[in-house]
């Protein structure tokens, strides 16, 4: 060992390289972990959704629609996934790393309430839009009725939608009960 290691802060010095090294290859345990999580999750909507239009593309009316639609529903499954596993990812490397994490999972309980009370309506759109798509009652094309004015669709009813109306040449309207579809 050179001179200059045998000093009084040698054995600290060596105590916190190995926490180091340990708690590095603990992180980067995770995030292959993590990584491969996300490629198990994405093989398993991608599987998912090849077997749900195989089940459907037989009985369907219009051919393509079934595709379309489940491609819809499953890159949204995709990328809601995938945020979960990575944000459960950096929150348990956080803790390799020696950050308390209960302050952050309680922060992140109150922004969850905080956000869920705020965005009441946010959220009621976007479910009711999912379950739109889901149930094939509405697609990009389709004519509808809001508040008595017709128009067709012009984008995925996830969120505010979009209705292209006769009159106006565009018209963005929540997914309310205000719609409803001829017959």
């Amino acid at each position: 060992m050179p001179e200059w290691l045998k000093g009084e802060y040698t054995p600290l010095l060596l105590d916190a390289a190995k926490g180091f090294a340990y708690s590095s290859g603990r992180i980067l345990l995770v995030l292959f972990g993590g990584w491969v999580a996300v490629r198990l999750l994405r093989a398993s909507i991608k599987r998912m959704e090849d077997t749900l239009v195989r089940a459907r593309e037989k009985s369907e009316r219009v051919p393509g629609t079934t595709r379309k639609r489940v491609a819809t529903l499953t890159s949204l499954l995709s990328t809601l996934g995938t945020v979960v596993v990575w944000s459960v990812t950096v929150v348990i490397c956080l803790g390799q790393i020696g950050i308390d994490i209960g302050p952050i999972l309680a922060g992140a309980g109150v922004l969850g309430l905080a956000v869920g009370f705020g965005a009441q309506n946010l959220v009621r759109d976007l479910i009711s839009g999912f379950f739109l798509v889901l149930e094939d009652q509405i697609r990009v094309g389709d004519v509808a009725i809001v508040n008595g004015t017709g128009g067709w669709w012009r984008r995925s009813p996830f969120g505010p939608s979009s209705c292209g109306i006769c009159p106006a040449p565009f018209m963005c309207f929540p997914m309310a009960p205000s719609i409803r579809f001829p017959t």
